[in-house]
């Protein structure tokens, strides 16, 4: 699938669901892979906010995303750190 059909099927996803943290995600990362670091972060910190309880110290969250966004992290370091806080 283009790239560009992923982004608006995953934005028109969001529409049904604003709050789900994989779509945010999903998002972040079809931003971040088009170099649009200013619209992944703000995604990535969404996908947080909505997994909010998967992470044991929301500051260590908004930091990664924030280092996530400038340096296209991929999504299995966003999994593990989800999975490692509990």
């Amino acid at each position: 699938m283009p790239t560009d059909d992923r982004l608006q099927s995953l934005l028109k996803m969001l529409e049904a669901e604003p709050d789900d943290a994989f779509c945010l995600y999903g998002v972040a990362q079809e931003y971040a892979g088009r170099d649009d670091h200013a619209q992944a972060e703000s995604f990535y910190l969404k996908a947080i906010a909505a997994a909010a309880p998967c992470f044991a110290r929301p500051d260590d969250a908004a930091s990664w995303a924030a280092r996530a966004a400038r340096s296209g992290l991929c999504c299995a370091t966003w999994t593990t750190s989800r999975h490692d806080s509990g």
